[in-house]
């Protein structure tokens, strides 16, 4: 069956196509916290299938809970640790430039 990548910055699920219609939250830590939940109800996968395009680019770790699309007590977590990416850029080089003055 062909998979649907869902982003979750950089960290993805495998979740067949056919399911797509699934619900979720997410929360900060290790573990799933329905009190610090979001959204704050289970919603519907967004059709683009980004659940979070801005996170922070520091170390840190949710919980996301996958519910099925019509019982909230049928579902699965998944634990993402996110690390910091340090883009280590070159510094521009000057490039040299001649000119030529032709009479």
């Amino acid at each position: 069956m062909p998979q649907k990548k869902l982003p979750f910055y950089r960290t993805y699920f495998d979740i067949p196509s056919g399911f797509i219609t699934e619900r979720y939250q997410y929360s900060s830590g290790a573990t799933f916290n329905a009190a610090t939940a979001i959204p704050a109800s289970p919603t519907a996968i967004p059709s683009n299938s980004v659940l979070i395009s801005t996170l922070a680019n520091t170390a840190q770790t949710f919980t996301v809970r996958v519910y099925s699309a019509t019982d909230n007590t049928c579902f699965i977590d998944r634990t993402v640790s996110l690390t910091p990416v340090v883009c280590n850029c070159p510094l521009p080089r000057c490039v040299p430039i001649r000119i030529t003055v032709n009479n």
